[in-house]
């Protein structure tokens, strides 16, 4: 969840805005120190596919107290923005489940008071032409081109 997304291959960085790509091995509390000894300007904390099979109060719960850490740990002039997961084509008969974890996630946003984005409902990444060849849940290069391409908007204030 934390920061798994947008390397960026395609575009010019965002002013201190550092990425994490790819899942990690670590459990989301212990890479928040990873991303927050950076001083970032903003920290993308994203929900994806895995969350599908837990109870929506307890992805509330975990991605709550997540977003907390991070927010807790970052300078007052640092922004945190929760993302839901990527709705991925091809599993139409998981798209509700895709809008539970979504709504899960808003929620845990709203709790703590941070910005929320919604890629299931703005409809992101709707073409498989952004996915793995091999594994067709998780963005390709020019996925994570396309994932991040409003990162500079956001960065600068306008989420």
């Amino acid at each position: 969840m934390l920061g798994a997304c947008g390397c960026r291959p395609k575009a010019e960085p965002v002013s201190r805005l550092r990425v994490i790509c790819g899942p990690g091995i670590h459990h989301f509390q212990q890479r928040i120190g990873a991303v927050t000894d950076q001083a970032p300007d903003v920290v993308f904390v994203e929900g994806g596919s895995n969350d599908l099979s837990a109870p929506s109060d307890l992805i509330t719960d975990a991605a709550a107290e997540t977003l907390q850490a991070v927010k807790g740990q970052l300078s007052g002039n640092s922004v945190v923005v929760a993302i839901g997961p990527v709705f991925v084509p091809g599993r139409e008969t998981e798209k509700r489940e895709f809008e539970r974890v979504s709504a899960a996630l808003a929620a845990a946003a709203e709790r703590v008071n941070v910005p929320f984005i919604d890629p299931v409902g703005e409809g992101w990444l709707g073409d498989s032409k952004f996915f793995g060849v091999d594994d067709h849940n998780h963005p390709n290069l020019d996925g994570q081109a396309e994932f991040s391409a409003d990162y500079p908007t956001i960065s600068s204030g306008a989420a």
